[in-house]
């Protein structure tokens, strides 16, 4: 296994679990931008000898994904022709190539941030046409923004670490990075240390649900979600409900979800608040893009 020195320490991870080669398949998408000469997405490439093939992925000036010099994919946006042909390209990485893992890499944070701020739903969108388009057949990562792509971007705020996140276990990412986390480190950014440590809070976050997340979908535990905006995921775990919900638009949302039988307690999973619930609902707010996760406890006579 060759390893660029960014993902030293997660390849002398996977050495020490007896993993010989992984293949990683990353689908950059940045939101209404087409990569000059110049840019770093035009001088990128990987390449793959894994089961006896070999196999090169680079990018080129013209927005596009080059597989061994033919070009296969364009990035970028939510055009259907673009996403028409990522899903040719990632079911020809899924069937013919030997991909190991998909990572979709969304980075709405790119450029100056417009007014009504920036559109971090593509991360979902992202990760949503990745998994339809693998078919479930690999796992797939997310890659969320975490440090600036150059002078024209920012950091996230923790808020929407957070959301980035949740939106992107919805949408059914099966892991996630976290983009440029590793020894390089940014030459054009200021101390990243506070930074960091909001990342390390979120992760911790993330830990403390690992059974949860770790558990099958039980979609039908969830008997309504009032709101189409707002996007959800179900887990019941040693007799307690998980419900991972983000608003997949840019305007404040409002939901009451309906739990299958009465809650015991309805307590929101890193916020420090509960909401009361009214026989089997329940209600909450969401920010744009905003993530919640409600940690459904039993009734009493169902505990007993």
């Amino acid at each position: 296994m060759q390893c660029k020195p960014y993902t030293r320490r997660w390849c002398a991870a996977a050495r020490r679990a007896g993993v010989a080669a992984v293949v990683v398949l990353a689908i950059a998408v940045v939101e209404g931008f087409a990569p000059p000469q110049s840019s770093a997405l035009g001088e990128a490439t990987l390449t793959s000898n894994h089961r006896g093939a070999s196999t090169s992925v680079s990018f080129d000036d013209r927005n596009r994904v080059l597989v061994d010099g033919v070009p296969r994919v364009l990035l970028g946006g939510d055009d259907p022709r673009i996403s028409r042909a990522a899903a040719t390209a990632l079911r020809w990485w899924r069937d013919l190539a030997g991909t190991d893992i998909v990572a979709a890499d969304a980075q709405p944070m790119f450029g100056p941030e417009p007014a009504s701020g920036y559109d971090h739903g593509a991360i979902a969108r992202a990760t949503a046409r990745t998994r339809a388009a693998v078919g479930d057949a690999r796992p797939v990562v997310a890659v969320l923004p975490f440090v600036p792509l150059s002078s024209l971007g920012r950091w996230p705020t923790r808020a929407e670490l957070r959301s980035h996140a949740y939106m992107a276990i919805v949408e059914g990412a099966r892991g996630l990075w976290w983009s440029s986390v590793g020894d390089v480190g940014c030459a054009h950014c200021a101390d990243p240390t506070p930074h960091l440590d909001e990342l390390r809070s979120v992760v911790g976050e993330l830990a403390a649900l690992e059974p949860a997340l770790l558990a099958a979908d039980t979609p039908a535990a969830l008997a309504g979600n009032s709101n189409s905006n707002i996007k959800a995921k179900v887990k019941l775990v040693n007799g307690k409900g998980f419900v991972v919900a983000y608003n997949a638009s840019g305007r404040r949302q409002s939901a009451t979800f309906t739990w299958s039988s009465a809650p015991g307690t309805v307590t929101v999973h890193g916020e420090a608040r509960s909401l009361v619930a009214s026989d089997r609902s329940f209600s909450d707010t969401f920010a744009p893009f905003d993530a919640h996760v409600y940690v459904i406890g039993a009734a009493a006579a169902e505990a007993n």
